[in-house]
């Protein structure tokens, strides 16, 4: 048989063993999942494994048939590039972007945990692996056994999960969780998948012995720092002339094979230049720049930035800068005095730096530049004179060409600030404005290739980055301080185009204001005093009217809520005038509770349905309690008998409002009754009992009650009355919602003297959440066993509540506070965004910093 119908028939027997495993793996990685939730004593690591159990049962079928789909690819494409024979003979400039090798930029973030993965396959099929490691090398005639030869080596395996589980799209914690326990509960199968093809292949007389020449240094593993690419595996022989044991080469492992393609191996302390951290931040090779050409050649042993001292600096360094050191300094200035500058490279001369606003201006400019100083117009022979940096940006970005091409050949937004790194760099005065440059092209470089951005928003951004560095220039907290109104703002329209998409009527507005926030941008710079704080708070109304009021229902929820809180206010403040006035009487203690409660009750319905009878209502209230006290006369008693009709008269109206039974409301009507016999008797004593008019006197505030205040604070452990309301409200209005709340929170909330027992972590979750809830934010739930996605609508000024808008969910959705904090923090409800727009890029160059520093030292 030859070489093509042997490899394929052993594909095939690969493909079949890993399917058959792949058809079981869901439910037992749910299996696995729901046995590991009490055995995790964090509770948000509990609540991470319960969300992604859930997510693994929503999506099985999906996760299924992305499994086999992947496997299919991956096995096409390893298949070509096993050994030379089939790999192809292509000139390296003849190599595009759909014939790379396996690995993509996707895997670098997750690199770590994929090595990990990738490893316990390795260690579970041990001598299998091994013997397949052979036979590929026996069936090309290779005297070099390598493992990452191997078409259906451990690789593919891990990298068909983690591509399943990455089509789902889930954020990056439960993508965690499930892309590892999927490759741990698929470990007991490895053996006997590799078992199954050496089989075959020994069935179609391929057999795992092969002449080795031994290499008699020990077996070793290779740093992480060091360059693995081309280097042969050491091997130990057996005693018997078997099979060999391959060591450990750091080539077959993601990161590594990732930094061997963008980063040089370097000597340990090596100076860090611009382009590694770039490499660093994207995880994929230098992308070559052409839109600004230096005098000088770029070359590949560029010197470290003249910011930048000392490499172990770098992670600290960007943490200071971002005002993440410490709470003392987050939101001040950064201070690049403290730091030690590297001085070996001045900064550039004057000629250059005129240069370079010429260029400049000529290349992004729509107003020509003046080839002389003596012929150009005023404002531009002032930036030729004094070469400065935040001017020249506010001018750029000013006179900015309208038909500027922000995308590249590659459809990608073009990073502005890194294709003229050199240009921008002349005109800088310190070392502080280069570090400010750099960090700036570094978040770019995140921003403008961030996956939860529209490609349209990120073309928008993308016109703003010479405004975005003026600004950083002139306003160092914009770096530090994530309530820095630009930041706000920009993180504000991300996350509101994330979370409206599901409300195209809405999305369509809201991409009409954005667009006439780019074009006021557009039209300013950062010399206009609070710029970006004027527009925040317009664009911040504009989105919390339109989400309120673009359907009928929605603006109806949030009205009957309001109504709620104003009938709990308006019956907490009537209950409280009519008890303070009982405090200084003798009153029965049921017969108060009744006054204070139901006929507070019957008053707030009054109010509302029959206004004419309140002032009676109210009124009644002294007077049938004057009317149950002893009398100081016989004309006091006169005065009972003639008013006691009345009275009866307008407390039966009262009760009828209350929906009591007869049973009940007859035991009141004859308590009162044997009371008025009693005070009405002719030898009854008499005694020094206030007066009627001493008595109205003492509710006089009762009666004559001042309009409550909305903006009255509500307590949080007083949600759940004010619910009590807005349930009356709803099904007055005959209006839909759905209410999702949590039985341990009502109980919670319930008892006030659980409330301070709140623990650090809560509070924490709790102050984290606040500050990221406002209209738009996308968010995740589980509702229905199923997770939706939607946006928040509103949320209470007083926190008491919130109301959401899912995908295919007509209905409004209310939520307590709490039980937003607590279905957050058991995972039942997350964020789409893992932090807002900004922050995320600022993680993220502080990430690749942290992995660049490792790598090197």
């Amino acid at each position: 048989m030859g070489l093509v119908d042997t490899l394929s028939s052993a594909r095939r027997e690969f493909f079949n063993a890993f399917q058959n495993a792949a058809a079981t793996l869901v439910p037992r990685t749910v299996e696995t999942l729901f046995s590991k939730v009490n055995s995790e004593n964090s509770p948000i690591e509990q609540a991470d494994i319960v969300r992604a159990q859930l997510l693994l049962q929503e999506h099985r079928h999906e996760i299924e048939l992305q499994l086999t789909k992947q496997m299919q690819q991956l096995l096409d494409r390893s298949m070509e590039t096993t050994y030379q024979n089939f790999r192809p003979n292509l000139s390296a400039l003849a190599i595009s972007a759909d014939n790379l090798s396996l690995l993509d930029s996707s895997a670098f973030e997750s690199s770590l945990r994929f090595n990990d993965v990738t490893q316990l396959f390795r260690n579970a099929a041990e001598q299998e692996l091994v013997d397949l490691n052979i036979r590929i090398a026996v069936l090309f005639a290779q005297d070099d056994i390598r493992e990452r030869e191997n078409p259906f080596r451990p690789y593919l395996i891990t990298r068909c999960i983690f591509l399943a589980v990455e089509s789902l799209h889930l954020p990056q914690e439960m993508f965690s969780v499930l892309s590892t326990q999927m490759g741990e509960t698929l470990t007991a199968d490895i053996p006997d998948i590799y078992h199954q093809t050496n089989a075959e292949l020994e069935r179609l007389g391929v057999h795992a012995h092969l002449s080795l020449k031994i290499n008699k240094s020990a077996e070793t593993l290779h740093p992480r720092g060091a360059s693995g690419a081309g280097r042969q595996q050491n091997f130990v022989v057996n005693p018997d002339g078997g099979n060999a044991f391959p060591a450990l080469n750091q080539a077959d492992f993601v990161a590594d094979a990732v930094f061997r393609s963008a980063v040089p191996a370097q000597p340990v302390n090596s100076p860090i230049n611009i382009e590694q951290l770039f490499q660093a931040l994207r995880g994929v090779e230098r992308t070559t720049f052409s839109a600004y050409q230096p005098a000088v050649a770029v070359k590949d042993d560029l010197p470290p930035p003249v910011w930048l001292a000392n490499t172990s600096d770098l992670p600290a360094l960007l943490r200071t800068t971002f005002g993440q050191s410490g709470e003392a300094q987050r939101g001040r200035d950064f201070d690049l005095a403290s730091q030690q500058v590297n001085t070996e490279f001045p900064l550039p001369g004057s000629d250059i730096a005129q240069f370079a606003i010429r260029d400049l201006l000529e290349r992004f400019s729509h107003l020509p530049a003046p080839e002389q100083m003596n012929t150009a117009p005023a404002e531009l022979d002032e930036l030729l004179s004094e070469r400065d940096l935040i001017r020249t940006l506010g001018y750029l970005h000013l006179s900015m060409k309208p038909d500027l091409n922000i995308v590249n050949e590659r459809g990608e937004v073009r990073n502005l600030i890194r294709e003229q790194r050199e240009a921008l760099s002349a005109l800088a005065r310190s070392a502080d404005e280069l570090m400010i440059i750099d960090v700036l092209a570094m978040l770019f470089e995140t921003i403008l290739f961030d996956d939860l951005l529209s490609k349209a928003l990120r073309e928008q951004l993308g016109r703003l980055q010479f405004l975005l560095l003026q600004l950083a220039l002139s306003d160092r907290t914009f770096l530090s301080n994530p309530l820095q109104s630009a930041r706000l703002l920009l993180n504000r329209m991300a996350s509101v185009l994330l979370g409206t998409q599901h409300l195209p009527a809405s999305q369509h507005k809201i991409e009409e204001e954005i667009s006439r926030v780019f074009k006021t941008l557009s039209r300013h710079d950062c010399h206009v005093p609070e710029l970006f704080q004027r527009i925040y708070n317009r664009f911040d109304t504009f989105i919390s009217t339109e989400l309120r009021t673009q359907d009928k229902s929605f603006r109806r929820t949030v009205k009957s809520i309001e109504e709620a809180q104003i009938r709990y206010l308006r019956s907490e403040q009537t209950s409280s005038l009519l008890m303070e006035g009982m405090t200084k009487l003798n009153v029965p203690q049921h017969f108060a509770n009744f006054l204070a409660t139901e006929w507070v009750r019957a008053i707030n319905i009054a109010e509302r349905t029959d206004p004419s009878l309140v002032d009676r209502m109210r009124t009644l209230v002294p007077d049938i309690l004057w009317s149950i006290q002893a009398k100081n006369s016989q004309d006091e008693q006169s005065q009972l008998t003639a008013m006691l009709p009345g009275m009866l008269a307008d407390l039966k109206l009262g009760i009828a409002m209350l929906d009591w039974t007869q049973f009940k409301q007859n035991a009141l009507l004859n308590w009162l009754h044997e009371n008025h016999r009693r005070v009405l008797l002719a030898t009854q004593e008499f005694s020094t009992s206030e007066t009627l008019a001493q008595m109205r006197e003492l509710f006089a505030n009762f009666i004559r009650q001042p309009p409550v205040i909305l903006s009255d604070v509500i307590e949080r452990n007083r949600y759940h009355q004010v619910e009590k309301h807005l349930r009356e409200v709803l099904a007055e209005l005959h209006l839909k919602v759905i209410f999702i709340e949590d039985n341990d929170t009502r109980a919670d909330l319930e008892d006030e003297d659980s409330l301070p027992a709140m623990t650090a972590l809560e509070q924490s979750k709790s102050s984290e959440v606040q500050s990221r809830l406002c209209s738009g934010v996308p968010i995740e739930i589980a509702i229905d066993q199923s997770i939706k996605r939607g946006c928040i609508v509103w949320v209470n000024p007083n926190m008491s509540n919130l109301v959401l808008s899912l995908n295919q969910q007509a209905e409004p959705v209310i939520i307590s506070y709490d039980s937003f904090v607590h279905y957050s923090g058991n995972g039942a409800l997350t964020f789409v965004e893992s932090a807002p727009l900004i922050d995320r890029a600022v993680q993220a160059v502080i990430k690749s910093a942290e992995i660049l520093d490792m790598q090197v030292s």
